[in-house]
C-alpha cells in the first residue's frame, strides 16, 4: 500500500496539461497555401501554419480586431490566442524571409458549416454539417466527385500541386 502511495505521488507532482480546445473558424481560407514565385515549386520544405494560425492573424491583422475580441471569436483565452498569433507571424516571417512555400492545414478547429469543392467544375459550396452527411453531388454540374475542404485543410492532402 506505501508503494502505490509513492507511485501516485510522484505521478501527481508533474503538473498535467490541460486538453486542448478546439479554436472556433468563421471559414476556410481561400487558398491552401503560397510559393514564391520565382523558386523552383517544393524546392525547400514548405512551412506549415495551422488553420487556428490562419484563423488568428486574419482576426488581428485583417479584421483587425484586439486580441481580447479576436480571443473571444475563437473561443480561447487571451493569453492562448497571443501564443497562436506569435506563432503564426513567426512562421510567416520564415516563409518569407527564407523563400519557403507555406501550407495552411491542420490544427484543432471546429466549423459551423461544412465546405466542398467539384473536382469536375471546380464549383464551391456550403452545407450545414447535418446536411453534408446525405451531401453526394455537386449542385451545378451534379458530379458525384466533391471533396470535402473542411478535411482537406484539417488532414493535409498528397495532391497540394493541384490546390495551390
Amino acid at each position: 500500500m506505501g508503494m502505490m502511495t509513492t507511485i501516485t505521488t510522484a505521478i501527481t507532482d508533474k503538473p498535467m496539461p490541460r486538453k486542448r480546445m478546439c479554436r472556433k473558424m468563421a471559414g476556410l481560407p481561400e487558398v491552401k497555401g503560397f510559393r514564391p514565385f520565382d523558386r523552383e515549386p517544393f524546392r525547400l520544405p514548405p512551412v506549415i501554419i495551422t488553420l487556428d494560425q490562419f484563423e488568428a492573424i486574419r482576426l488581428a491583422d485583417y479584421e483587425k480586431l484586439n486580441q481580447e475580441e479576436a480571443a473571444v471569436k475563437m473561443g480561447i483565452s487571451r493569453p492562448t490566442f497571443t501564443r497562436l498569433y506569435e506563432e503564426a507571424r513567426n512562421r510567416l516571417a520564415e516563409a518569407l524571409i527564407e523563400g519557403k512555400s507555406f501550407i495552411i492545414e491542420g490544427g484543432e478547429v471546429s466549423f459551423s458549416s461544412v465546405s466542398f469543392r467539384c473536382s469536375d467544375c471546380k464549383h464551391s459550396f456550403q452545407t450545414s454539417k447535418e446536411e453534408a452527411e446525405t451531401t453526394t453531388a455537386c449542385p451545378k454540374c451534379k458530379s458525384t466527385q466533391i471533396v470535402s475542404m473542411n478535411d482537406f485543410f484539417l488532414k493535409g492532402c498528397q495532391c497540394r500541386k493541384n490546390w495551390y
